[in-house]
């Protein structure tokens, strides 16, 4: 991985085989991120496990994918819940008959290059337990 800083903006090159929220979190301890916005990641994944989350039964589904994907569009933001870092990311992928899934994204290695364009806040962005949902929402106190 390579990566730039200029003021707020942190623009990031993953190599092949590079796992992307081990890679994520390597930068943000490196720099110090309390909290950021992923803008825009374009690139391929393989490796991929995606989830949808069910609000009727608090709980998420997962499917993995062996097969190389385009990464078509990737957003989300990086936050804290206590001292733990929380990727949260939803990804929309091609595959090579121009066939589309998206979801959640929980786990991704890099194929050939991703590149990233990521907002550094000045806002700590942090995460409390939602009792309703079971989720770990953002939280603006």
């Amino acid at each position: 991985m390579i990566w730039k800083q200029e003021r707020n903006l942190i623009l990031v090159r993953m190599e092949d085989g590079e796992d992307f929220f081990e890679k994520l979190k390597e930068l943000s301890e490196k720099i110090g991120i309390k909290g950021a916005i992923i803008l825009s990641g374009i690139g391929q994944f393989r490796e991929v496990e995606l989830g949808y989350y069910s609000k009727a039964e608090k709980k998420y589904y997962t499917k993995k994918f062996e097969e190389v994907f385009e990464v078509l569009h990737l957003d989300g933001n990086l936050g804290f819940f206590g001292n733990e870092l929380v990727i949260h990311a939803h990804v929309v992928l091609g595959n090579k008959n121009l066939e589309c899934v998206g979801g959640h994204l929980n786990k991704a290695k890099v194929n050939s290059t991703l590149e990233l364009v990521i907002l550094r806040t000045e806002s700590n962005f942090k995460r409390k337990l939602d009792e309703a949902t079971g989720l770990k929402l953002l939280n603006f106190e």
